[in-house]
């Protein structure tokens, strides 16, 4: 239903994607992924398809959370579960009032120095949400004596956190 609702029909498709479908149904993430294997750096219009559709997949899933979680409480706020994509901050629906990015070095990118901070920039999304990261911890003997909690909370304050969620806190 993504595909037909995106292109006016299976020609038109085709020839986006450099393919020959007979129908929408042939058409898949898989076949997606095979098109633009030949493409530079394996990306193509068909792979952006796939984004695109898992993007609106996730949105629609929070949605359909949030309208069902503030219908039962509405005046309490709303956060997100750790969100350890960017694309996944990217794609939060208004519903929300909270976003939680979880920026650990292991789950977006190798950053041990700014612990990601730059996430809360981005899931803030012009200001349209409150963000509270969720940082790993605890840390060892080493990032202890560099300071790197401190280091990680004020950067998040910058980026314009409200706050920091601590994991595995012990």
């Amino acid at each position: 239903a993504f595909l037909q609702r995106r292109y006016s029909s299976i020609q038109t498709l085709n020839i986006t994607w450099e393919a020959s479908f007979s129908d929408f149904g042939q058409a898949s993430q898989f076949e997606a992924r095979v098109i633009d294997e030949t493409m530079p750096l394996g990306v193509g219009r068909a792979s952006l398809d796939v984004a695109d559709y898992r993007l609106q997949a996730f949105h629609d899933v929070m949605q359909h959370w949030a309208r069902t979680i503030k219908a039962l409480d509405p005046n309490r706020p709303l956060l997100t579960g750790r969100l350890s994509r960017y694309r996944s901050c990217l794609a939060v629906p208004d519903e929300y009032d909270v976003v939680c990015p979880w920026a650990s070095p292991d789950a977006l990118e190798p950053d041990g120095l700014a612990h990601n901070m730059h996430v809360v920039a981005i899931a803030r999304r012009a200001g349209r949400f409150a963000v509270i990261p969720c940082l790993d911890v605890p840390l060892d003997e080493v990032a202890s004596k560099r300071g790197d909690l401190l280091r990680w909370t004020g950067l998040a304050g910058i980026h314009g956190a409200r706050g920091i969620g601590l994991a595995d806190w012990s």
